[in-house]
């Protein structure tokens, strides 16, 4: 296992730590939601350690801060192989599938994980928006 994939290694916090190099409302959403942000398990470090052999290019290795790519797929990933029954763990991400591409899609599409854009995760949650026209 690579060291940067170390079970010790605070693991979704990677996420928070990728975030914290833009600075913007986005970080500081989840500062304020900081308890979302839970240590990997040893599960979820072998699956990043996978990830990243499989995916080499998502661990971004020129950063000083470890991508959260691998660790984000890799929750999805260790908690469908943790569970006794068939669930469907979905990953949502910006990212869009492109032939050749190692990103977020095509990882999952490897490790057969469900992957969907924000804009259809909303649409397959049934989020509704309703523009407030002033009153």
């Amino acid at each position: 296992m690579p060291a940067r994939m170390h079970p010790s290694s605070s693991g979704i916090t990677f996420a928070r730590e990728e975030l914290k190099q833009c600075d913007d409302e986005l970080y500081q959403w989840a500062v304020r939601h900081r308890r979302m942000f839970r240590a990997i398990t040893r599960e979820q470090a072998t699956c990043a350690a996978e990830i990243v052999e499989a995916f080499p290019e998502l661990a971004h290795s020129e950063r000083r801060v470890e991508a959260a790519d691998p660790f984000v797929i890799a929750l999805a990933l260790a908690a469908r192989r943790e569970t006794l029954f068939a669930m469907d763990y979905v990953v949502v991400t910006s990212e869009s599938r492109k032939r050749g591409k190692k990103n977020i899609p095509n990882a999952c599409d490897h490790f057969d994980l469900r992957c969907l854009g924000l804009l259809d995760f909303m649409r397959a949650e049934g989020w509704t928006f309703v523009r407030d026209r002033g009153k």
